[in-house]
């Protein structure tokens, strides 16, 4: 039986890839028993009136375009769940929502007590842009909308601009990415 070069070619690889599967198999099922054993956490507790509130809030914000308000449509209770579990206001009344499209900075404001809610996102660094977030025409919140690059540029505030009274480390918020 002549076996040729290309159905070695492969065959080889293949073969290779099997023990390698099965070794890593191996491997992984001892990790599971030496790796310590987590407790599965429980879901936080999020008070359904609230969530509700919050997102009836933010379907009522004004949109720029019918894309946009879709998107708040899709995503309104899972950015009501993120603003219900965001701790309230206790000492400075400051905020600041990272990757904002004026959806939770507003609601922070609204629900959370943070006086000064503050707005950030993604571009040339060193550039603010003014934005508001409005309710039928009726502004709810205005600020500047400082651009930078997270992952590259230095943090675009003082190291204690959000501290809170007892100089702790800002609340900060994450939100949705919406692509326009």
């Amino acid at each position: 039986m002549r076996v040729s070069v290309s159905s070695m070619a492969v065959f080889l690889p293949r073969s290779v890839r099997r023990v390698l599967r099965s070794g890593l198999k191996v491997v992984n099922s001892g990790l599971r028993r030496l790796g310590p054993k987590y407790e599965r956490v429980s879901e936080p507790v999020v008070d359904q009136a609230r969530v509700a509130q919050i997102a009836q809030f933010l379907l009522s914000l004004d949109q720029p375009d019918e894309r946009a308000m879709g998107y708040v449509r899709v995503h309104a209770e899972r950015l009501a769940i993120t603003a219900a579990l965001t701790p309230l206001s206790t000492s400075s009344g400051r905020c600041l929502e990272l990757g904002s499209y004026m959806h939770l900075a507003p609601v922070l404001r609204e629900f959370a007590g943070y006086r000064n809610a503050q707005a950030a996102s993604f571009g040339p660094a060193g550039t603010k842009v003014f934005k508001s977030a409005s309710i039928h025409g009726r502004e709810v919140l205005a600020c500047d909308l400082d651009l930078f690059d997270a992952g590259r540029d230095r943090f675009p505030y003082p190291d204690d601009y959000n501290a809170g009274d007892e100089g702790r480390r800002p609340r900060v918020a994450y939100a949705g990415v919406y692509a326009g």
